[in-house]
């Protein structure tokens, strides 16, 4: 029989953890894995479009240390920006312990645009920022997904980026807390969606880079080395995965199927 940690899942752009889509993940993962679930949630709908990404890591750092379900590590589930949300929270605290971390449709080496839908004003507000002063202290401090903005003037990046440069250890000092936190994962899972058109380059979701319009593989890249992923492959913890559809149209099938493989494993739940 194969026994479960409990899982936390980050919802993506535009929802929210206590939504009728993401209670429903919940309830459907508890029942599968028999273990307890839960939503990270930072206020609403309108928190994924407007904050600062580090303080609601820092929030998740603060609050799940609290939650007695937890203490013997988790499973660990971000959908699309949840997912380097997620990874932030292994690299900065990670305490209680993720065991296994999967990404679905996630930003990992960041977005060169922020897609909206046409009737979402919420969004286009946040694009507009975005374009107009990406790695602004206003922007960067105020609008989720400039935070994970990388563009494409790499020196304007490493100088104005507050997240996304620093948890990819891009930036000249190394966090060396950063690799050994993230190597320490059983299981680092990154799944693409086939016809996504949303992660814009959908190569992010696998954590590679794309030069010239040439995709990088992930040993490629200056992450590969400096966050510890080079540890994960020769333990064999580090897995890429193409799933159909289109961006966060996830099967049921298949979140079961990378769940069995990935998070049903005999664990010392001393």
């Amino acid at each position: 029989m194969k026994l479960f940690l409990p899982t936390v899942i980050w919802h993506g752009l535009g929802d929210y953890g206590a939504s009728e889509g993401i209670q429903s993940f919940v309830s459907d993962i508890s029942n599968y894995t028999n273990a307890f679930a839960f939503a990270v949630d930072m206020g609403g709908r309108d928190s994924s479009f407007f904050g600062n990404v580090n303080a609601q890591v820092d929030k998740l750092c603060a609050q799940l240390p609290n939650i007695p379900e937890l203490k013997d590590g988790f499973n660990a589930i971000g959908f699309s920006q949840g997912g380097q949300f997620l990874r932030a929270y292994v690299q900065r605290c990670n305490d209680p312990p993720v065991r296994n971390l999967m990404t679905w449709g996630s930003q990992h080496s960041g977005i060169q645009e922020v897609p909206c839908q046409e009737d979402s004003a919420v969004c286009k507000s946040a694009r507009a920022l975005v374009r107009s002063n990406a790695f602004g202290m206003f922007v960067q401090s105020r609008i989720i997904p400039a935070q994970y903005y990388k563009g494409f003037d790499q020196a304007a990046y490493l100088e104005g980026s507050l997240f996304l440069a620093d948890i990819n250890n891009e930036k000249p000092e190394k966090n060396a807390t950063y690799s050994s936190n993230l190597a320490s994962l059983d299981n680092f899972v990154m799944l693409q969606f086939e016809d996504d058109e949303t992660v814009i380059p959908k190569a992010s979701s696998l954590f590679q880079d794309v030069q010239d319009g040439d995709i990088v593989p992930i040993e490629r890249t200056t992450y590969y080395l400096d966050l510890g992923l080079d540890k994960l492959a020769k333990k064999r913890g580090l897995h890429q995965h193409q799933v159909p559809g289109k961006h966060m149209q996830i099967r049921d099938k298949d979140l079961f199927k990378y769940m069995d493989r990935y998070f049903g494993k005999r664990h010392d739940l001393k």
